[in-house]
């Protein structure tokens, strides 16, 4: 798995927030739309994951990786915006 620099992180925020800033300006508006549930389904993976980047790390476990997908991925940005605005992890998640 892809991690982000640094334990918590925010560079999950600042990505969507390019993200969106893309999508105002209308910078490849549908590609930007199409990848920022993904953005926020990798935040929620590396917060549930806590991933020790100096170890091999256990596998989440797949039913709560489809969990994660199911919430995360049919999100819009209304919602995602919202999501975004808890930090470090998403709101739910410690």
């Amino acid at each position: 798995m892809h991690t982000m620099d640094g334990d918590p992180t925010h560079a999950y925020h600042r990505w969507h927030a390019i993200q969106r800033g893309n999508m105002v300006l209308d910078i490849d508006r549908g590609q930007w739309v199409r990848l920022n549930p993904v953005l926020g389904f990798a935040w929620a993976l590396q917060s549930v994951a806590k991933p020790d980047h100096g170890h091999v790390n256990p596998r989440l476990p797949a039913d709560q990786v489809r969990a994660l997908a199911r919430h995360w991925l049919p999100r819009d940005q209304t919602f995602l915006d919202r999501d975004f605005r808890s930090a470090p992890y998403p709101s739910g998640i410690e």
